[in-house]
């Protein structure tokens, strides 16, 4: 019996969690560039029905456009004020325990 009968799956509930945990995986290899790169690709291959829905399609996909240029501006190395990424999130969101 597999993990996935185990757990009450059909076999087409298994085939797709299995499909998802190759595609998760694959994802996780890809750089940061590459993973925004992928998002943008997804984006604008969503396709559009009407023309108020391609209207805000596009205003999305600007938008995405512009997040992804200031995502490039910002420095890819750890900043020097002694703070670890964790400090960082700390301060940002709170103690997480």
């Amino acid at each position: 019996m597999s993990n996935d009968q185990a757990a009450g799956m059909t076999p087409d509930q298994g085939t797709f969690s299995q499909i998802l945990r190759v595609v998760e995986n694959s994802i996780n290899d890809l750089s940061d560039a590459e993973k925004l790169e992928l998002i943008g690709r997804i984006a604008r291959s969503i396709p559009t029905d009407t023309a108020a829905e391609a209207e805000r399609v596009r205003i999305q996909r600007e938008d995405l456009d512009q997040f992804i240029a200031r995502m490039e501006t910002l420095p890819s190395v750890p900043s020097d004020d002694g703070f670890s990424n964790r400090d960082h999130d700390k301060i940002l969101y709170g103690s997480t325990k």
